[in-house]
């Protein structure tokens, strides 16, 4: 199949931030397939763009990445807003440019705008339009409070939503729970693959060659993290982006409620945050303001090959987010299977009402937004024997080999694929 991919924000295989488009892009042309991923220059992590002209044709992995120039923005705002409307425009442009007529073409939210240049596209070359939700736009824009409910925008993007649902011919989710939104939007039988995330088991397994700086970075975080356990601290270790939606915030807000409930539990905790994002000065200055900086470190991301072995030195691994009604429909966070391959326990604060790490067993899920539950949690978990720890991270990894291998979640996105292009030309010739 020639399949073409619409997704601003698709990295290559091995980049630091969410590749999971790159990566199962690579497994697909492994198995003969032809993919092109159209995406933009701008590093939502860095937000530095980086390219000088447009397009750039690159081949990562065997497969091509057509790289748009597109417009900065620092936060969640009118200028976000102008960034994805431009994308949408030259990503439908450069489609139309294609040199060979693809057999379906795939396009991924969260930015819905990139599944209107999907459908529009899939109908110019008359093929399959398949949508994939991997957040559930307007709505979470809203509940983050980066949109206003009922404005003028957030109609349309309430339109556009439904549209997108009802002229896709199939929807890949990676949230579970997905089928309770099409439900809501009287769409309850269309057609609905759910693909999580995953990882590489192989890739880590085994050592790679990293730049030394990144290198060097990596060594600087292990001394930071010896040095807290060499004082008797417990180690709660987070990766990945420091956004509104991940409220790392709430953490800091506790440690200062833990500091004049609990002085005994605060002297033997710490966290440590390793990535970026729109709250992390406000973060820095939260931790500075409540006299933290001996317990919490913000630490800039590492190259994504070396997260595995950074994962190794924590004693618990750290997934937050905000509590927002969205979450309903479920989750799929990276982080989440690389912690789980890590095999630590992990420490969830999340408003689920199930989750991965309840379900294994590898850890505890503190659900609400309540300081004692929170503390209660911590206490469980610091308290421990080594043996019950590492009974509870065998599980996890056990767990994520057996389903959330990359490889076989690659059969499964080419058999939906196949399936809807057999389906739609059947659909054409009657």
């Amino acid at each position: 199949m020639r399949i073409v991919v619409i997704n601003q924000y698709a990295l290559p295989r091995g980049s630091v931030g969410i590749t999971r488009h790159g990566d199962l892009a690579s497994i697909l042309v492994k198995m003969g397939n032809e993919v092109t991923i159209v995406s933009s220059d701008f590093n939502y992590l860095t937000k530095e763009n980086k390219i000088e002209e447009e397009p750039r044709l690159v081949d990562h992995y065997g497969v091509n990445f057509i790289c748009l120039k597109s417009l900065k923005y620092n936060k969640n705002d009118s200028k976000r807003i102008l960034s994805m409307i431009h994308y949408f425009w030259s990503a439908t442009f450069a489609g139309l440019k294609f040199p060979s007529k693809p057999d379906i073409v795939w396009a991924s939210s969260p930015q819905i705008l990139s599944g209107l240049s999907g459908f529009i596209l899939a109908k110019y070359y008359g093929v399959p339009f398949v949508l994939e939700i991997r957040d559930v736009w307007p709505s979470v824009l809203v509940e983050l409070k980066a949109l206003k409910e009922s404005s003028f925008v957030h109609k349309i993007l309430l339109f556009v939503e439904k549209f997108l649902y009802t002229q896709s011919h199939t929807i890949i989710s990676v949230l579970p729970n997905f089928s309770r939104r099409l439900e809501e939007v009287g769409l309850g039988n269309k057609v609905n693959v759910y693909l999580p995330n995953g990882i590489f088991l192989s890739e880590n397994n085994k050592e790679k060659k990293n730049d030394s700086a990144e290198h060097e970075k990596l060594i600087q975080i292990q001394k930071i993290i010896q040095d807290l356990r060499e004082n008797d601290k417990a180690v709660f270790l987070y990766t990945g982006l420091i956004g509104v939606a991940q409220d790392l915030s709430f953490l800091v807000e506790f440690l200062d409620f833990c500091k004049t409930k609990d002085q005994e539990t605060y002297d033997k905790i710490s966290f440590v945050f390793v990535g970026s994002g729109p709250e992390q000065e406000k973060l820095k200055k939260m931790i500075v303001d409540g006299g933290h900086q001996d317990s919490v470190f913000v630490i800039s991301p590492i190259a994504k090959q070396l997260v595995p072995k950074l994962l190794k030195n924590a004693d618990f691994l750290l997934l937050a987010l905000a509590n927002i009604p969205v979450f309903k429909y479920g989750i799929s966070p990276n982080k989440l299977f690389d912690y789980l391959q890590a095999a630590k326990p992990i420490l969830m604060v999340a408003p689920l009402e199930e989750s991965i790490v309840d379900m294994v067993g590898v850890g505890v899920t503190c659900k609400s937004r309540d300081f004692r539950e929170l503390l209660t949690s911590i206490r469980t978990l610091i308290s421990l024997p080594e043996e019950i720890r590492n009974e509870m991270g065998n599980k996890g990894r056990n767990y994520v080999e057996s389903e959330h291998d990359l490889e076989r979640l690659a059969f499964t996105l080419e058999s939906a694929l196949q399936e809807t292009v057999n389906r739609f030309r059947t659909e054409k010739q009657s």
